[in-house]
């Protein structure tokens, strides 16, 4: 699969090895994680892998030392933050558009619109599957003006897959969140994918 992937033209890109949130390891145990996953994917690629995405969109103030821990590593820039308030993840303060950290690694967060003076997701995912394409596409529209860089958006693999088989342990808020229009995603993503330009995350970092 990560043959195909480059053999069609697409970045390949670091999602960590244990999908552990980056608060919840030490310093230490993050850097084994990150070169293990980067090393194990250049090997079976060939390509260098420059990009990476904490799980749970978990790099914040409470983990000063993660961009020195992907620039020691050998990342170029992260897409781990997501600048909303949000129960799980997020920070409503934190920059909408790329920036570099003290470590000189470029963070690129996911989209996000500001309506009305509150910040909202454009991003994808769960919040993707949540909402009318009447709203998502006028809020990744709105995003891509007030943003000075890329508007980036993310979904997972399992939400194009409505057969996959149902938890039955999970909080009903849980189950939800995760199980809301899987069957209607894959048709909103084709839509999406006629309606915005759409490239590579370095190519739009790091191009030119």
């Amino acid at each position: 699969l990560i043959k195909e992937i480059i053999a069609r033209g697409h970045e390949l890109a670091s999602h960590g090895y244990d999908h552990t949130k980056v608060n919840q390891q030490t310093r230490v145990e993050f850097l084994a994680d990150v070169k293990k996953t980067k090393a194990l994917l250049e090997d079976i690629s060939g390509v260098q892998v420059s990009g990476y995405r904490a799980a749970g969109f978990s790099i914040g103030r409470d983990t000063p030392w993660a961009y020195d821990v992907l620039t020691e590593a050998g990342h170029l820039y992260s897409s781990s933050t997501h600048p909303i308030a949000h129960d799980h993840y997020g920070d409503a303060r934190a920059p909408q558009s790329p920036y570099k950290a003290s470590s000189g690694l470029l963070e690129a967060p996911v989209a996000t619109a500001t309506l009305f003076g509150k910040r909202v997701s454009a991003a994808g995912g769960g919040w993707f599957r949540a909402a009318p394409y009447a709203l998502s596409k006028p809020l990744l529209e709105k995003a891509a003006q007030q943003i000075t860089g890329p508007a980036i958006f993310y979904f997972h693999p399992w939400e194009i897959d409505p057969g996959q088989p149902r938890l039955t342990r999970a909080s009903a808020k849980s189950k939800f969140r995760h199980y809301l229009n899987l069957g209607k995603m894959e048709a909103k993503l084709s839509r999406l994918l006629a309606n915005f330009s759409w490239g590579r995350i370095d190519d739009a970092l790091f191009a030119g």
